[in-house]
């Protein structure tokens, strides 16, 4: 039963997506986008806490145990509708998103979006407390495609940074109720423990920012986190001869996902 319903779905998207070679890039195509790669995500961190060391450059390990764990799903199957909008521009649109695109050649164009966000929180109190935390987000996205007579192919290239700081006086009033404060150095950095008189050598601890504790080599404690992460997938385009008026409301939504539905 399952072979027979993949043919008559098969049937009618072939008879759709075949036919004679288009002299336009308008109209609706049907993309399938490879798999990304493993996480290419890399995180730079910078701070001011005393003997503290990054989290994630702690090598041990338990017991010699050594996990590896990997995926690898099937393409996705999506459809796009492209319309010109000029002699050498376009736009693209995918889902909800709309893609500006321009031609540097014939029959190349690379449409491409891109967005930010920042934001700034501070607060302080009368005894000399403060607290600040900012952030800023940059993402970038681009298709680079060829598409001539039909088909197309080339890269959706995407980019983001992401900047997270943190600033926090080191000590404090008793007058205020917390000990401890808002800055999450334990996320990211470790110290070495209180050393007893006898004993093993202490093991790592989260670091922290005590109140009446001189974390910090400044009369401000300070964290600044820098996510860079960068993708590349490969995409293969075939246009289809759906009409770009009124099917595409239907396709928008339609498609593949990754991996086993």
């Amino acid at each position: 039963m399952r072979s027979s319903h993949l043919l008559v779905f098969a049937l009618p998207l072939a008879l759709a997506t075949t036919g004679c070679a288009k002299n336009t890039i308008a109209g609706i195509w049907m993309m399938q986008v490879s798999y990304p790669a493993p996480d290419t995500c890399t995180d730079t961190i910078s701070h001011n806490f005393t003997g503290a060391t990054v989290l994630s450059d702690s090598t041990d390990t338990a017991d010699g145990w050594t996990q590896d764990d990997s995926e690898t799903l099937t393409d996705e199957l999506t459809f796009v509708q492209v319309e010109t909008t000029g002699k050498d521009t376009a736009v693209l649109i995918m889902g909800s998103q709309a893609w500006p695109g321009t031609m540097s050649d014939k029959g190349h164009y690379t449409f491409s979006w891109s967005g930010s966000d920042e934001q700034l929180q501070d607060s302080s109190h009368d005894s000399g407390y403060t607290f600040t935390y900012s952030s800023s987000a940059l993402s970038e996205e681009q298709l680079v495609l060829v598409m001539d007579q039909g088909l197309g192919s080339g890269t959706w290239e995407s980019t983001s940074t992401n900047d997270q700081s943190w600033l926090e006086s080191d000590t404090w009033s008793k007058d205020l109720p917390f000990a401890r404060g808002s800055i999450p150095a334990g996320t990211f950095l470790v110290v070495e423990g209180t050393q007893k008189k006898k004993g093993p050598k202490p093991q790592e601890v989260a670091a922290s920012n005590g109140r009446d504790d001189s974390d910090c080599d400044a009369d401000n404690c300070k964290l600044t986190v820098t996510t860079t992460c960068d993708d590349s997938l490969d995409v293969v385009l075939t246009q289809t001869d759906f009409s770009a008026d009124s099917a595409y409301d239907y396709l928008r939504s339609s498609g593949q996902d990754y991996g086993a539905n």
